[in-house]
């Protein structure tokens, strides 16, 4: 049974406009080619050689995959899914959702004090999220020194913590907490006053 994107479509548009992040909800089909709300239909790319595409056609779910989107070009964070029908991937839908707007979203609902913000790191340290766009998708080997890295990478193997390090000559307190979900670490950190 094949995957209809006709039959799909006025879901996947609703979910799209719901979006507080204004994501791009998609719907791939098994040989790479998909269909995406921010192109309004049927895009001319494909997405075979996507790092996600072996595991939605392996029947995988992609949780927090970094991309740079090929609908809107930005930085973005995949979630998706695959469509199984009688055994077989038929196709997959996925929602691409702007790191920059979604760290938007994330600090407009949290009340922190004062000269603290949020960020998030995956398991090889690279930025996930921060309000800094310049820092987003680069390690912390990149962002600050060769021994700031080793000291995240030291912290990291635990599950929740209290971390204090520098970063371009600031004294920052943080805490950390691993996420059970995708494995990425989200700091709350504070500039020492």
């Amino acid at each position: 049974m094949p995957a209809k994107w006709d039959e799909v479509r006025p879901l996947l548009d609703r979910f799209s406009r719901d979006l507080p992040t204004n994501a791009t909800v998609w719907f791939m089909m098994p040989d790479g080619s998909y269909y995406a709300t921010a192109k309004g239909g049927f895009t001319d790319q494909n997405l075979k050689d996507c790092t996600c595409f072996p595991k939605l056609i392996g029947g995988k779910e992609v949780l927090g995959e970094l991309v740079i989107s090929r609908s809107t070009g930005q930085r973005s964070i995949v979630v998706a899914a695959p469509v199984v029908a009688d055994g077989k991937v038929v196709a997959a839908v996925g929602v691409s959702v702007d790191a920059v707007k979604l760290i938007e979203v994330v600090e407009s609902r949290m009340t922190l004090p004062e000269n603290a913000y949020i960020y998030a790191l995956d398991a090889k340290t690279k930025v996930t999220l921060h309000r800094y766009q310049a820092r987003t998708f680069k390690t912390v080997f990149e962002i600050g020194n060769e021994s700031l890295g080793d000291t995240f990478k030291k912290v990291m193997h635990r599950e929740q913590g209290v971390f204090n390090y520098s970063l371009e000559g600031k004294k920052m307190n943080s805490i950390f907490r691993k996420s059970p979900v995708h494995g990425w670490y989200f700091f709350i950190a504070q500039q020492c006053k």
